[in-house]
């Protein structure tokens, strides 16, 4: 099976994917692109920050990921690098010739972005047995009220799958929602389809589904 962002049926912009089989918990560290300049101190403790911070990339890859798309792969390319250093290189399918628009929040630099438009492109990961134990992270920001799945696991090497499974969705309302087999959890935060950024953290594992 292969994860990948299946006809998506919303335009939709997708910044970076990173999908990590070892249940690692939503990393709330990628969030944080800024860091301290200054010291401070009172009459108990103190403290000075570091002199250097790991780049977001160096945040993600710390991690271990299975797989980690940036999404800045040139105009026309047929293949998603893969950054994780596992060689797991994904592949475009019916995207537009000039799919790379301006990336994403605050922090990411020079990265750019990959547009899905909805209706007949996709990107498509490696070939690997359907985890159990696992979190995906992907960056993306949206308009579309019509809703429609980010990401999953299907069975089609390229392209569009018959069959789909551990997907994460969106709603009309911009809600999200994961699903494994039969079972759905939504999460309780609507309108993120408002034109901003947003990461998505779902994991499952031992305890269940979380978003």
């Amino acid at each position: 099976m292969r994860p990948r962002s299946p006809r998506a049926l919303l335009p939709i912009v997708l910044l970076v994917l990173v999908c990590g089989l070892v249940g690692l918990p939503g990393r709330p560290d990628c969030c944080l692109l800024t860091a301290f300049s200054s010291t401070t101190s009172n009459t108990n403790n103190s403290f000075a920050a570091a002199s250097s911070f790991l780049t977001y990339p160096q945040t993600v890859v710390a991690d271990h990921p299975l797989v980690y798309y940036r999404g800045d792969d040139a105009d026309g390319s047929p293949n998603a690098a893969d950054s994780s250093g596992n060689g797991s290189t994904g592949g475009y399918f019916s995207v537009q010739d000039a799919f790379q628009v301006p990336g994403g929040p605050p922090g990411a630099g020079t990265d750019t972005a990959v547009y899905f438009n909805g209706d007949s492109s996709t990107a498509n990961g490696p070939s690997m047995t359907v985890p159990d134990v696992f979190t995906y992270e992907i960056w993306f920001k949206t308009t579309s009220t019509a809703g429609g799945r980010i990401l999953s696991f299907g069975n089609a090497s390229s392209g569009y799958s018959s069959t789909v499974d551990r997907y994460v969705a969106l709603t009309s309302g911009g809600a999200l929602s994961m699903t494994v087999a039969s079972t759905t959890v939504t999460s309780t935060a609507t309108g993120l389809n408002n034109g901003a950024w947003h990461l998505v953290g779902a994991t499952l594992g031992p305890a269940g589904m979380h978003l």
